[in-house]
Parts: structure tokens; C-alpha cells; sequence
């Protein structure tokens, strides 16, 4: 499941960075996505057995220009939805190390249904 949102916030045309993973040294670009897989609980349970995956992701946007941020959210959360993805809410706020940078985030979720073979 993460290659598959991080396919979807690549189709913005923005790098996709997993969340902590820029060194120090490194510098934030002008606008990024980064994710963090919050979490990956069994789903649903039937004679003693799960039957699916939840798969939870946190999604930042961080950029220099807070309406940029704004409007490429708005189009993430279109297009997650798109692809099945539960996004509660309108999102939040998010600190960024960097004072030039606004960040805004979402959580994001999408069930895995598996067979009990696979």
C-alpha cells in the first residue's frame, strides 16, 4: 500500500519524502510531500481469522507558500479518495523545522482485503 500512495502524490509532480528522512544537512525544498505508515492493524476478524489489512498514513505537505500548500492538499485528498483511501476530516496544521516552510497534514487509511491463503 505505500507504493501505492506514494504513486498518487507523485502524480503532483512534487518530490514524496518519507517523513524524518532528510538529513541535516539537507535543505527542504520548496514544496514536498512526506508520509509516515502510522500504522498496519488486522482488519476485521471471522471464525478466528483476520480477513484484511488496515493501513494507516500520516500525509504532510510542507512548502513556502501557504496557498500552494492549500490548493495541492485539496487535490491529494481528491485523488486519494479517488483510489479508495478514508480521509477524515480537512486536515491540520503541521510544525516544520524550517521557518520559511507551512506544513498541513492528513491521516489517511484504505483496508486491504485479503483471502485467508495469501
Amino acid at each position: 500500500m505505500e507504493e501505492k500512495l506514494i504513486s498518487i502524490l507523485e502524480r503532483c509532480g512534487k518530490p514524496v519524502i518519507l517523513q524524518g528522512s532528510l538529513g541535516p544537512e539537507e535543505g527542504y525544498p520548496d514544496f514536498f510531500f512526506s508520509f509516515w505508515n502510522a500504522g498496519s492493524a488486522d482488519h476485521g476478524h471471522y471464525d478466528n481469522d483476520y480477513f484484511g489489512t488496515e493501513y494507516e498514513f500520516d500525509v504532510n505537505c510542507y512548502g513556502t507558500d501557504p496557498q500552494e500548500v492549500e490548493r495541492m492538499m485539496k487535490k491529494v485528498v481528491h485523488d486519494l479518495k479517488e483510489e479508495g483511501f478514508i480521509i477524515p476530516g480537512k486536515g491540520y496544521s503541521v510544525p516544520s523545522d524550517e521557518y520559511t516552510h507551512v506544513g498541513k497534514g492528513i491521516h489517511a487509511t484504505i483496508v486491504q482485503y485479503e483471502g485467508k491463503d495469501e
